[in-house]
């Protein structure tokens, strides 16, 4: 009876599991496209040892401000990787990427 209830209960939960949206599937809203690229800005600020070798800081900051304000509809994860891009191949170090 336990071996039966123990593989009831497994079978439902990996039902449950794969009910579950895909992580780089789900929409992101403004709301949180504006804090993750917030996250990006400031993660870039922080460990990059020179993120204004070919642009200024006020260059970078134009750039990050113009793909804040781009974000007027919701985008999977690859759709905020795409606006990002353009702002890391700025920097322009091969090895800063999403």
């Amino acid at each position: 009876m336990r071996k039966m209830a123990l593989m009831t209960g497994m079978a439902v939960s990996v039902f449950a599991a794969q009910a579950q949206d895909a992580p780089f599937d789900r929409k992101l809203y403004p709301e949180d496209l504006h804090q993750d690229l917030d996250v990006v800005r400031r993660t870039i600020e922080q460990s990059h040892p020179d993120p204004y070798r070919y642009r200024t800081k006020a260059e970078l900051e134009k750039l990050f401000h113009s793909v804040d304000t781009s974000f007027t509809t919701p985008l999977d994860a690859e759709g905020f990787i795409q606006a990002v891009l353009p702002v890391l191949r700025s920097i322009g170090d091969a090895s800063t990427r999403m």
